[in-house]
């Protein structure tokens, strides 16, 4: 019987895949300490991060402590601050690296430039200062009579010296003798800062200057022993005077022109107007007075009435508006009647528009709403210069 032949392989086959003897004691300490290696490895990969994070917050919460002492009044004041406050040096403590005081904080600068002084007589003026504020009228307190004035100025603080002019309806002496004292003090409580008297009222009689100080803002007079309010012609005649090109003197020029015009006046009843018709946009002068009393006035000057009622001379929205007692006179086209009648239409157009007038003059036309209310135009030649409602008290 043939024997069988076996390969190489074979042999090798018999002997085992390992000659070696793999789990010997030697070799599973090898393992064990490569195991131990990776391990460590592992776990300081994962801290990486958190230590980096850990260490930015470290950095941070220093940097914040250094600084601490440059930021007053986020968390408290600083070490250097004491109780002075927040960005304020304790006065007893000086600044780091000197040994000099410092100086404490001064008060600051109050806003807007200091006022200024009040205007002071001259040596060829004689200062009326009453020793009280009796229950009589000007002209009965005043050291000199009204009928013996035979000139009336004013001198303004820088020098000027304008005088105020005596003839027709602008007389200042006409009604500023009738002013009752006691009824006509200020009251500081609700005029706020004391006016600032910024002119002298000049009366020439005989050999004397008299002289009254006066706030042409405010239309005030210092008697010395009060401030009262001038009257109404004293605030118009006086504030024209000083301002001759505002809205207020070139007004009170033309009125005083239609009032002392000679004219008689040609008169025509035959028309008659529902109030509506001569309202100015929309408004009677009633309504106009109720809006004006909201708004607020760019000239204001007080004064008490004939019948002892406190009014004012005043001009709004940059002088196309006046207004004393009894009267609203509008200056611009801005203003104008349900029939568009305003300020620089001619009197062809208006008779157009609204027909012959009651009672018209070459300076003045005038539409009768009621016994009370008209509606006035004032003219420049042929043009309207003012629209002007007014009223019977």
């Amino acid at each position: 019987m043939t024997k069988d032949v076996k390969p190489d392989w074979y042999k090798n086959l018999q002997t085992g895949p390992h000659r070696k003897k793999t789990f010997t004691t030697e070799n599973m300490t090898r393992i064990e300490r490569k195991l131990a290696r990776k391990d460590n490895k592992t776990k300081r990969k994962r801290w990486l991060p958190i230590a980096a994070l850990s260490t930015t917050a470290i950095v941070l919460l220093l940097g914040i402590t250094l600084t601490f002492d440059r930021l007053p009044g986020i968390i408290g004041p600083g070490p250097s601050e004491g109780n002075a406050g927040p960005g304020v040096t304790n006065p007893v403590d000086p600044p780091v690296g000197t040994n000099d005081p410092v100086e404490p904080p001064t008060d600051p600068t109050p806003e807007g430039p200091p006022p200024l002084p009040d205007i002071e007589p001259l040596d060829s003026e004689t200062l009326v200062e009453l020793a009280s504020i009796d229950d009589v009228m000007l002209s009965e307190a005043l050291p000199f009579s009204m009928d013996d004035v035979t000139e009336v100025s004013v001198r303004t603080e820088d020098g000027q010296e304008l005088e105020v002019p005596q003839e027709g309806p602008n007389n200042l002496l006409t009604l500023l003798g009738q002013v009752f004292l006691p009824e006509s003090l200020i009251d500081e409580t609700s005029t706020g800062d004391e006016p600032q008297l910024d002119a002298m009222l000049r009366f020439q009689a005989g050999d004397t200057l008299y002289a009254i100080p006066y706030a042409s803002q405010a239309n005030v007079m210092d008697l010395g022993a009060g401030q009262v309010y001038a009257n109404g012609n004293t605030a118009r005649a006086v504030y024209s005077a000083i301002y001759p090109d505002s809205a207020i003197a070139q007004f009170v020029q033309a009125r005083n022109a239609v009032l002392s015009n000679s004219e008689t006046g040609d008169e025509d009843r035959s028309n008659s107007y529902e109030a509506e018709r001569l309202a100015v946009d929309g408004k009677t002068y009633y309504r106009w007075t109720e809006e004006l009393a909201e708004m607020p006035a760019e000239v204001d000057l007080p004064y008490y009435t004939e019948t002892s009622r406190l009014d004012s001379v005043r001009s709004y929205n940059e002088g196309a508006i006046i207004s004393w007692d009894l009267l609203v006179a509008f200056t611009t086209d801005e203003y104008q009647t349900s029939d568009g009648i305003r300020v620089g239409m001619t009197k062809d157009e208006v008779q157009e528009l609204l027909g012959t007038p009651h009672i018209q003059t070459s300076l003045n036309w005038k539409y009768d709403v009621d016994n009370w209310d008209d509606l006035d135009l004032y003219f420049d030649g042929d043009v309207v210069q003012y629209v002007v409602m007014t009223t019977a008290d």
